[in-house]
């Protein structure tokens, strides 16, 4: 059984779907089907390839990954970290324990208590020259969701 923090409580999310991010960087390079419109380009210009459509960790993504069978307990930030603190070391057999200085410095004993801002990502630039961007699925769409988390169980299956 997985277990889920809550320590994403307070965060929104903007994951893509990798096939997504890598038609949207083919658009924005101007070497797929679709044609960059003729705009004079700003030796500047940022693109911000991620999902426009954000989405909430504890509201949207865990209900909908519980929709599509898959089963965890979630925890409290604390008791998550403790868990992960005290697991099976190796990374083969646990893979989480590789970004535990990670989790440490966001979620454990030194992170940082200052109230922190949701960080937000403009995408009026990246949209103009990648149609794909508007065709994102909703990556906490139950059916969606089902399907991600069916292919996983198979290959999960399968090793």
């Amino acid at each position: 059984m997985l277990q889920a923090s809550c320590a994403h409580s307070l965060q929104e999310m903007s994951w893509i779907p990798v096939d997504y991010a890598a038609r949207i960087i083919l658009d924005v390079c101007g070497v797929s089907e679709n044609t960059l419109p003729d705009r004079v380009r700003d030796p500047n210009l940022v693109y911000h390839i991620l999902n426009p459509t954000r989405f909430h960790w504890t509201r949207d993504l865990l209900p909908a990954l519980a929709c599509a069978g898959l089963e965890f307990v979630t925890l409290p930030t604390d008791q998550w970290m403790e868990r992960l603190r005290e697991s099976e070391k190796d990374p083969e057999r646990n893979p989480p324990i590789k970004l535990l200085d990670w989790f440490e410095s966001k979620y454990g004993h030194g992170a940082s208590t200052r109230k922190k801002g949701v960080l937000e990502f403009e995408t009026t630039e990246t949209r103009k020259d990648s149609p794909t961007l508007g065709m994102i699925p909703d990556v906490t769409d139950e059916t969606y969701i089902a399907k991600v988390i069916g292919r996983l169980k198979e290959r999960w299956a399968a090793q």
